[in-house]
């Protein structure tokens, strides 16, 4: 027969055979105790010696009394939160209430997301990532294209065929009269989703590729992209208008956008072949690739007018091929600095890019990838199809209506 006797070293319970009553007794971490009758006669207890003593008896039945209290204290509690099915009072504990608040938010965002107006297109209801301050450029903030200045609508109203949903400053929900559901933005662009992407996303500074087809609001066709050479521009680097960053902006690659354009957002170099009428138009974008852009590190920083699109910038430079140590153009060895404006394509896009908001003072290492270089054709022998080009360059002066003056420096590294 076995007994449960409690070890006086910590109130381990062990369990014990009659016949190692009279014997040394190991609990559970192998420390030595040994079982003793206690003074009533009511079984046993642990005792650090084979005789016993009234001190460890005590303990014993401390022991006991503590136990014994708080499978007291227990049961209260336990009864005094029975369910109210039993007749008595239920007070559901802490994480009963968590558990319940959970299930309430859970529910009451699926609702909202059932509900709200773009998901019954499925539409993905945001704006488009990473574009400026509205204003910033071009005509933003003039209107939505069709007369109206969507900044002024509040409540739920209409514009040309659409109606419009939305307050003041928020994104304006649009349902054309063919059902089909549109974003608004601030400078008066509207998109719509056709088909998601899965792939990188298109921000700013990146090198995106994309297939388009322009077309009036009737469907009409006016131009459209050659399937096998997609048009590649550099998001919000003026290289395209507007209209076309803010519409590419937040697409990731595989996704098709269908995106209305205001005239005043397509003012600025546009990559088609023909003369656009001064009429709003819809174009169907599928982002096809996106790459690195221009890569700049300041070595050392400037003070003076900081270089815009527009102004007339005199450099220094020294150009490389790709890591190679040995320039193969330097301005310092002719003595006789270079004059370009900057977005007049006077010289490659990537040389362009990598001198928009250099200080006066300020000199740059910048490093060009092929496609914002010479291409896969290279450049008169010297340099090679699809090389990476690199530029120490020196801003020498800036002039020019877009010149502003900086009394700090920035770092463009990384």
């Amino acid at each position: 027969m076995a007994m449960i006797v409690h070890s006086p070293h910590d109130g381990q319970a062990v369990k014990v055979r009659d016949q190692d009553l009279q014997r040394a007794i190991r609990d559970g971490e192998g420390r030595i105790f040994y079982a003793v009758r206690r003074s009533d006669g009511q079984g046993y207890y642990g005792s650090f010696t084979r005789k016993g003593s009234d001190k460890d008896e005590q303990r014993y039945l401390d022991m006991l009394e503590k136990t014994q209290h708080a499978r007291g204290v227990g049961a209260e509690r336990s009864a005094q939160q029975i369910h109210d099915a039993t007749g008595q009072s239920s007070r559901p504990g802490v994480m009963r209430w968590v558990l319940l608040l959970i299930v309430a938010a859970i529910i009451a965002s699926v609702t909202w997301y059932l509900v709200r107006p773009d998901n019954q297109t499925g539409g993905t209801g945001h704006l488009p990532a990473d574009q400026p301050t509205p204003g910033a450029s071009g005509s933003a903030g003039t209107g939505t294209g069709m007369g109206v200045d969507i900044n002024t609508l509040t409540g739920t109203g209409t514009v040309g065929d659409a109606v419009v949903v939305g307050g003041r400053g928020d994104p304006q929900i649009f349902v054309e009269a063919s059902g089909q559901h549109y974003i608004g933005t601030a400078s008066g662009l509207r998109y719509t989703i056709l088909r998601p992407g899965t792939g990188d996303t298109a921000v700013a500074g990146r090198y995106v590729l994309v297939q388009f087809t322009a077309s009036s609001l009737s469907g009409q066709q006016i131009d459209r992209s050659v399937p096998e050479r997609p048009v590649g521009f550099v998001l919000w680097s003026g290289g395209a208008p507007r209209g076309w960053d803010e519409g590419v902006a937040g697409m990731r690659v595989g996704e098709k956008r269908r995106v209305i354009l205001s005239p005043e957002l397509l003012f600025g170099r546009y990559p088609g072949s023909v003369e656009l009428p001064e009429t709003t138009l819809q174009f169907d974008f599928e982002l096809v690739g996106v790459l690195p852009g221009v890569r700049v590190t300041t070595d050392t920083p400037g003070h003076g007018s900081i270089a815009r699109p527009g102004d007339t910038v005199q450099v220094h430079y020294k150009a490389y091929i790709d890591r190679s140590s040995m320039a193969y153009d330097s301005s310092y060895d002719r003595g006789e600095p270079v004059e370009f404006r900057i977005g007049a394509g006077e010289v490659i896009q990537g040389w362009e890019l990598g001198v928009i908001g250099m200080i006066e003072g300020e000199t740059r290492t910048i490093e060009i990838p092929p496609y914002l270089g010479y291409g896969e054709h290279g450049a008169a022998g010297v340099i090679p199809p699809g090389a990476s080009l690199r530029y120490y360059i020196e801003l020498l002066k800036v002039t020019g209506p877009a010149s502003r003056y900086a009394d700090i420096s920035f770092d463009h590294s990384g």
